[in-house]
Protein backbone atom coordinates (compact mmCIF):
# COMPACT_ATOMS: atom_id res chain seq x y z
CA UNK A 1 0.00 0.00 0.00
CA UNK A 2 1.40 3.34 -1.03
CA UNK A 3 1.22 6.27 1.32
CA UNK A 4 -0.26 9.56 0.09
CA UNK A 5 1.67 11.84 2.46
CA UNK A 6 5.24 12.92 2.28
CA UNK A 7 7.11 14.15 5.28
CA UNK A 8 10.05 16.48 5.42
CA UNK A 9 13.05 14.92 7.05
CA UNK A 10 15.67 17.35 8.24
CA UNK A 11 19.05 16.09 9.26
CA UNK A 12 21.05 18.93 10.67
CA UNK A 13 24.70 18.72 11.52
CA UNK A 14 26.16 20.88 14.23
CA UNK A 15 28.48 20.37 17.17
CA UNK A 16 31.05 22.40 18.95
CA UNK A 17 34.63 21.57 19.80
CA UNK A 18 36.73 24.16 21.58
CA UNK A 19 40.27 24.47 20.26
CA UNK A 20 41.34 26.62 23.19
CA UNK A 21 42.01 25.43 26.71
CA UNK A 22 39.47 23.01 28.17
CA UNK A 23 36.97 25.50 29.50
CA UNK A 24 33.20 25.88 29.33
CA UNK A 25 32.76 27.89 26.16
CA UNK A 26 30.21 30.69 26.72
CA UNK A 27 28.80 30.06 23.23
CA UNK A 28 25.66 28.16 22.23
CA UNK A 29 24.39 27.47 18.70
CA UNK A 30 21.34 25.57 17.55
CA UNK A 31 19.14 25.17 14.50
CA UNK A 32 15.38 25.67 14.60
CA UNK A 33 12.92 25.11 11.78
CA UNK A 34 9.48 26.29 10.73
CA UNK A 35 7.35 25.05 7.85
CA UNK A 36 9.48 26.85 5.28
CA UNK A 37 12.83 27.79 6.78
CA UNK A 38 15.77 26.70 8.92
CA UNK A 39 17.49 29.16 11.24
CA UNK A 40 20.92 28.90 12.85
CA UNK A 41 20.99 30.83 16.15
CA UNK A 42 24.37 31.68 17.69
CA UNK A 43 24.14 33.03 21.25
CA UNK A 44 26.47 33.69 24.16
CA UNK A 45 26.40 34.80 27.74
CA UNK A 46 28.89 37.42 26.60
CA UNK A 47 28.95 39.87 23.71
CA UNK A 48 29.80 38.31 20.36
CA UNK A 49 32.78 39.86 18.63
CA UNK A 50 32.99 37.82 15.45
CA UNK A 51 31.47 34.86 13.61
CA UNK A 52 32.91 33.02 10.63
CA UNK A 53 31.74 30.03 8.60
CA UNK A 54 28.99 28.86 6.27
CA UNK A 55 25.50 27.60 7.16
CA UNK A 56 24.31 25.21 4.41
CA UNK A 57 21.17 23.16 3.77
CA UNK A 58 21.90 20.70 0.94
CA UNK A 59 19.93 21.58 -2.19
CA UNK A 60 18.28 24.57 -0.49
CA UNK A 61 21.03 27.19 -0.31
CA UNK A 62 23.55 28.58 2.11
CA UNK A 63 24.22 31.63 4.29
CA UNK A 64 27.58 33.23 5.03
CA UNK A 65 28.30 33.55 8.75
CA UNK A 66 30.82 36.37 8.38
CA UNK A 67 30.16 38.90 11.16
CA UNK A 68 32.20 41.54 13.00
CA UNK A 69 30.95 43.34 16.09
CA UNK A 70 29.66 46.91 15.91
CA UNK A 71 29.81 49.59 18.60
CA UNK A 72 27.02 47.68 20.38
CA UNK A 73 28.03 43.97 20.14
CA UNK A 74 25.04 41.58 20.31
CA UNK A 75 24.81 38.46 22.46
CA UNK A 76 22.85 36.63 19.77
CA UNK A 77 22.95 36.40 15.96
CA UNK A 78 20.83 34.35 13.57
CA UNK A 79 20.97 33.18 9.95
CA UNK A 80 17.97 31.83 8.00
CA UNK A 81 17.64 29.63 4.88
CA UNK A 82 14.19 29.41 3.25
CA UNK A 83 13.13 26.32 1.29
CA UNK A 84 9.65 27.50 0.19
CA UNK A 85 7.77 24.22 0.07
CA UNK A 86 10.64 21.86 -0.83
CA UNK A 87 10.29 18.24 0.33
CA UNK A 88 12.55 15.29 1.05
CA UNK A 89 15.55 14.81 3.25
CA UNK A 90 18.04 17.66 3.55
CA UNK A 91 21.19 18.05 5.59
CA UNK A 92 21.79 21.39 7.25
CA UNK A 93 25.29 21.90 8.57
CA UNK A 94 27.89 24.50 9.49
CA UNK A 95 31.42 24.50 8.08
CA UNK A 96 34.45 26.58 9.00
CA UNK A 97 32.66 27.72 12.15
CA UNK A 98 34.44 30.11 14.52
CA UNK A 99 33.01 32.40 17.19
CA UNK A 100 34.84 35.08 19.12
CA UNK A 101 33.44 36.70 22.29
CA UNK A 102 34.41 40.00 23.85
CA UNK A 103 35.11 39.11 27.49
CA UNK A 104 37.02 42.13 28.68
CA UNK A 105 39.56 44.67 27.53
CA UNK A 106 42.29 42.53 29.09
CA UNK A 107 41.36 39.05 27.86
CA UNK A 108 40.37 40.21 24.35
CA UNK A 109 38.86 37.75 21.85
CA UNK A 110 38.59 33.95 22.19
CA UNK A 111 38.12 31.73 19.14
CA UNK A 112 36.05 28.56 18.80
CA UNK A 113 35.77 25.98 16.01
CA UNK A 114 33.28 23.16 15.38
CA UNK A 115 33.28 19.50 14.41
CA UNK A 116 30.28 17.72 12.85
CA UNK A 117 27.43 16.08 14.73
CA UNK A 118 24.17 14.77 13.31
CA UNK A 119 20.88 15.93 14.80
CA UNK A 120 17.64 14.34 13.60
CA UNK A 121 14.93 17.00 13.74
CA UNK A 122 12.20 14.95 12.05
CA UNK A 123 11.52 11.38 10.88
CA UNK A 124 8.72 9.16 9.58
CA UNK A 125 8.01 5.49 10.19
CA UNK A 126 5.22 3.03 9.33
CA UNK A 127 3.96 -0.39 10.43
CA UNK A 128 2.31 -3.08 8.30
CA UNK A 129 0.34 -2.24 5.18
CA UNK A 130 -2.90 -3.31 6.84
CA UNK A 131 -2.60 -0.98 9.83
CA UNK A 132 0.07 1.59 9.29
CA UNK A 133 0.86 4.46 11.62
CA UNK A 134 3.02 7.49 11.02
CA UNK A 135 4.97 9.38 13.64
CA UNK A 136 6.63 12.72 13.17
CA UNK A 137 8.75 14.67 15.58
CA UNK A 138 6.83 17.75 16.69
CA UNK A 139 8.18 20.86 14.99
CA UNK A 140 8.50 24.33 16.42
CA UNK A 141 5.30 26.11 15.42
CA UNK A 142 6.39 29.45 16.77
CA UNK A 143 6.58 32.22 14.19
CA UNK A 144 9.94 32.94 12.56
CA UNK A 145 8.79 36.34 11.25
CA UNK A 146 11.59 38.75 12.17
CA UNK A 147 10.71 41.48 9.64
CA UNK A 148 9.98 45.12 10.21
CA UNK A 149 6.66 46.39 8.91
CA UNK A 150 7.95 49.94 8.50
CA UNK A 151 11.04 52.02 9.29
CA UNK A 152 11.60 55.74 9.12
CA UNK A 153 13.62 58.58 10.62
CA UNK A 154 11.24 61.34 11.64
CA UNK A 155 11.54 64.36 9.34
CA UNK A 156 13.94 62.68 6.89
CA UNK A 157 13.89 60.26 3.96
CA UNK A 158 16.05 57.14 4.14
CA UNK A 159 17.69 55.61 1.08
CA UNK A 160 16.75 53.26 -0.45
CA UNK A 161 13.00 53.31 0.18
CA UNK A 162 12.04 50.89 2.96
CA UNK A 163 11.46 47.24 2.05
CA UNK A 164 11.15 44.32 4.48
CA UNK A 165 13.92 42.40 2.77
CA UNK A 166 16.38 45.31 2.66
CA UNK A 167 18.33 45.66 5.90
CA UNK A 168 20.80 48.49 5.10
CA UNK A 169 19.88 52.16 4.72
CA UNK A 170 21.63 55.52 4.55
CA UNK A 171 20.59 59.01 5.60
CA UNK A 172 22.42 62.34 5.60
CA UNK A 173 21.33 65.02 8.08
CA UNK A 174 22.52 68.65 8.38
CA UNK A 175 25.59 69.66 10.32
CA UNK A 176 24.77 70.39 13.95
CA UNK A 177 22.13 67.64 14.22
CA UNK A 178 22.43 66.10 17.67
CA UNK A 179 19.49 63.67 17.74
CA UNK A 180 17.30 61.69 15.35
CA UNK A 181 14.09 59.81 16.08
CA UNK A 182 13.75 56.25 14.76
CA UNK A 183 10.19 55.03 14.19
CA UNK A 184 10.05 51.27 13.62
CA UNK A 185 7.11 48.85 13.67
CA UNK A 186 7.43 45.06 13.77
CA UNK A 187 5.63 42.93 11.19
CA UNK A 188 4.47 40.24 13.64
CA UNK A 189 2.68 40.86 16.94
CA UNK A 190 4.75 38.30 18.86
CA UNK A 191 8.10 39.62 17.65
CA UNK A 192 10.08 42.11 19.76
CA UNK A 193 12.34 45.09 19.01
CA UNK A 194 15.66 46.01 20.58
CA UNK A 195 18.69 48.15 19.80
CA UNK A 196 18.33 51.72 18.61
CA UNK A 197 14.69 52.72 18.79
CA UNK A 198 13.08 56.08 19.48
CA UNK A 199 15.25 59.16 19.98
CA UNK A 200 18.97 58.52 19.47
CA UNK A 201 21.96 60.83 19.88
CA UNK A 202 24.24 61.25 16.84
CA UNK A 203 27.57 62.95 16.26
CA UNK A 204 29.31 64.47 13.25
CA UNK A 205 30.25 61.88 10.64
CA UNK A 206 28.87 58.34 10.38
CA UNK A 207 26.52 56.88 12.99
CA UNK A 208 25.55 53.21 12.54
CA UNK A 209 22.16 52.68 14.17
CA UNK A 210 20.76 49.13 14.46
CA UNK A 211 17.23 47.87 15.08
CA UNK A 212 17.08 44.17 16.01
CA UNK A 213 13.86 42.24 15.39
CA UNK A 214 13.54 39.00 17.39
CA UNK A 215 10.90 36.57 16.12
CA UNK A 216 8.71 34.49 18.40
CA UNK A 217 11.00 31.48 17.82
CA UNK A 218 14.11 33.49 18.75
CA UNK A 219 15.49 34.13 15.26
CA UNK A 220 16.82 37.64 14.76
CA UNK A 221 17.21 40.14 11.93
CA UNK A 222 19.16 43.38 12.18
CA UNK A 223 18.20 46.49 10.22
CA UNK A 224 20.95 49.14 9.97
CA UNK A 225 20.59 52.85 9.23
CA UNK A 226 23.87 54.70 8.64
CA UNK A 227 23.07 58.27 9.69
CA UNK A 228 25.69 60.66 8.35
CA UNK A 229 25.79 64.00 10.13
CA UNK A 230 27.11 66.46 7.58
CA UNK A 231 30.45 68.06 8.29
CA UNK A 232 30.88 71.82 8.51
CA UNK A 233 28.94 73.52 5.68
CA UNK A 234 30.79 75.25 2.83
CA UNK A 235 29.53 78.83 2.78
CA UNK A 236 29.79 80.91 -0.38
CA UNK A 237 29.21 84.67 -0.63
CA UNK A 238 28.09 86.13 -3.97
CA UNK A 239 27.27 89.86 -4.32
CA UNK A 240 26.83 90.19 -0.55
CA UNK A 241 24.40 87.26 -0.45
CA UNK A 242 25.15 84.04 1.47
CA UNK A 243 24.79 80.58 -0.05
CA UNK A 244 25.60 77.01 1.01
CA UNK A 245 27.29 74.59 -1.37
CA UNK A 246 25.31 71.37 -1.96
CA UNK A 247 27.42 68.40 -0.76
CA UNK A 248 24.79 65.64 -0.87
CA UNK A 249 24.22 64.15 -4.34
CA UNK A 250 20.57 63.45 -3.48
CA UNK A 251 19.96 67.20 -2.96
CA UNK A 252 21.47 68.23 -6.30
CA UNK A 253 18.60 68.61 -8.83
CA UNK A 254 18.80 66.33 -11.86
CA UNK A 255 20.18 68.04 -14.95
CA UNK A 256 18.07 67.47 -18.09
CA UNK A 257 20.87 68.02 -20.58
CA UNK A 258 23.70 65.78 -21.76
CA UNK A 259 26.30 65.72 -18.98
CA UNK A 260 28.68 63.61 -16.88
CA UNK A 261 28.52 63.21 -13.09
CA UNK A 262 31.70 64.11 -11.24
CA UNK A 263 33.07 64.98 -7.81
CA UNK A 264 35.01 68.12 -6.87
CA UNK A 265 37.15 68.80 -3.82
CA UNK A 266 36.31 72.22 -2.42
CA UNK A 267 37.68 73.37 0.93
CA UNK A 268 38.95 69.80 1.52
CA UNK A 269 35.45 68.33 1.16
CA UNK A 270 33.95 66.26 -1.65
CA UNK A 271 31.17 67.97 -3.60
CA UNK A 272 28.93 66.46 -6.34
CA UNK A 273 28.99 68.28 -9.68
CA UNK A 274 28.00 67.99 -13.35
CA UNK A 275 30.33 68.41 -16.31
CA UNK A 276 29.01 69.54 -19.73
CA UNK A 277 31.89 68.75 -22.09
CA UNK A 278 30.30 70.45 -25.12
CA UNK A 279 30.34 73.77 -23.28
CA UNK A 280 33.35 73.22 -21.04
CA UNK A 281 31.14 73.87 -18.00
CA UNK A 282 31.43 72.44 -14.49
CA UNK A 283 28.19 72.97 -12.57
CA UNK A 284 27.49 72.80 -8.83
CA UNK A 285 24.46 73.56 -6.70
CA UNK A 286 24.09 76.45 -4.24
CA UNK A 287 21.30 76.86 -1.70
CA UNK A 288 20.13 80.34 -0.67
CA UNK A 289 18.89 81.37 2.77
CA UNK A 290 15.31 80.46 1.80
CA UNK A 291 16.28 76.92 0.87
CA UNK A 292 16.09 77.43 -2.91
CA UNK A 293 18.70 75.46 -4.89
CA UNK A 294 20.05 76.71 -8.22
CA UNK A 295 22.79 75.66 -10.62
CA UNK A 296 26.02 77.68 -10.71
CA UNK A 297 28.85 77.50 -13.19
CA UNK A 298 32.04 76.83 -11.23
CA UNK A 299 35.38 78.28 -12.34
CA UNK A 300 38.57 77.70 -10.40
CA UNK A 301 42.09 79.03 -11.00
CA UNK A 302 45.42 77.27 -11.06
CA UNK A 303 47.14 77.22 -7.68
CA UNK A 304 44.18 79.22 -6.32
CA UNK A 305 45.65 82.44 -7.74
CA UNK A 306 42.13 83.87 -7.59
CA UNK A 307 39.05 82.88 -5.58
CA UNK A 308 36.78 80.39 -7.28
CA UNK A 309 33.98 82.00 -9.29
CA UNK A 310 30.30 80.98 -9.19
CA UNK A 311 27.96 82.18 -12.00
CA UNK A 312 24.19 81.57 -11.81
CA UNK A 313 22.82 79.38 -14.62
CA UNK A 314 19.23 78.48 -15.50
CA UNK A 315 18.21 75.82 -18.00
CA UNK A 316 15.21 76.03 -20.27
CA UNK A 317 14.18 72.77 -21.93
CA UNK A 318 11.42 73.16 -24.52
CA UNK A 319 10.65 70.40 -27.02
CA UNK A 320 13.86 69.74 -28.96
CA UNK A 321 15.89 72.68 -27.71
CA UNK A 322 17.81 73.37 -24.50
CA UNK A 323 18.71 76.93 -23.58
CA UNK A 324 21.19 77.99 -20.93
CA UNK A 325 20.23 81.26 -19.26
CA UNK A 326 23.11 83.12 -17.65
CA UNK A 327 22.87 85.73 -14.94
CA UNK A 328 24.62 88.38 -17.03
CA UNK A 329 26.81 90.87 -15.09
CA UNK A 330 25.22 94.30 -15.03
CA UNK A 331 28.48 96.07 -15.81
CA UNK A 332 28.76 94.12 -19.07
CA UNK A 333 25.28 94.97 -20.42
CA UNK A 334 25.57 97.60 -23.21
CA UNK A 335 23.88 100.90 -22.39
CA UNK A 336 21.37 100.66 -25.23
CA UNK A 337 20.10 97.26 -24.14
CA UNK A 338 16.93 97.13 -22.05
CA UNK A 339 15.65 94.35 -19.81
CA UNK A 340 12.36 92.61 -20.57
CA UNK A 341 10.68 89.27 -19.84
CA UNK A 342 9.16 86.61 -22.05
CA UNK A 343 6.90 83.70 -21.16
CA UNK A 344 7.84 80.21 -22.39
CA UNK A 345 5.85 77.12 -21.43
CA UNK A 346 4.03 79.15 -18.79
CA UNK A 347 7.22 80.42 -17.09
CA UNK A 348 8.63 83.94 -17.23
CA UNK A 349 12.28 84.49 -18.17
CA UNK A 350 14.30 87.73 -18.16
Amino acid sequence: MKFGKKYLILVLTLVFSCIMKVEAAPVNAYITNTNNSATLVVSSSEHIGQIYGTFTCDGLGSASLTFSATDSPPTSKSYTINWNGASGSHTCSVSGFQVGTLESAHEGVRGYSVSPKTIDLGSTSSSSTSNHTTTKKESDNRSGNNDLKSLEIEGYKISPEFSKGETNYTLTVPNGTEKVKIIAYKDHDKASLSGHDGEVEVKEGENKLEIVVTAENGSKKTYTVNVIVDTKPINIKIDNSDYTLIKNKDELPELNIEHEDMTLTIQDQEVPAYRIDKLGYVIVGLKDKDGNINYYKFDSYKNDEKPAKYTLIKFLNSKNISLILLDFPKNKIPKKYKKYTIKIDGKEYT
